[in-house]
């Protein structure tokens, strides 16, 4: 919803031990500032964070990343930021372009 909105949301990471935002914030406002500056946008979050949880050179690894980011790249409406998105996966996991469009659009997909 927020993105049919055109809001670019961002995440930020929290540093441990801190739990969240506040907590940083009043521990030590400097580093909340920096944490803050240095947030990144959701979608490249979400991409990151599951390349990291999967092997990318695997074809097991390959196939979870793709199914978990679907539901999430499947709703982006900009055609442009959802191809920007694509071609980052093609680099990553190195699955032709061709071949990534006819999984996010297959008669099974929640792509829009």
């Amino acid at each position: 919803m927020a993105e049919k909105q055109n809001f670019n949301i961002k995440v930020v990471a929290i540093p441990a031990p801190y739990k969240d935002i506040d907590e940083l914030i009043k521990a030590n406002i400097d580093t909340a500032k920096e944490t803050i500056k240095n947030a990144v946008n959701a979608y490249d979050f979400f991409i990151a964070d599951k390349l990291k949880h999967y092997n990318k050179n695997e074809a097991y690894g390959k196939k979870q990343i793709i199914e978990e980011l679907k539901p999430l790249l499947g709703k982006i409406s900009n055609q442009i930021l959802f191809e920007t998105y694509l071609k980052e996966l093609e680099k990553e996991l190195n699955i032709d372009l061709n071949g990534l469009k006819r999984h996010f659009f297959s008669k099974n997909s929640n792509v829009k």
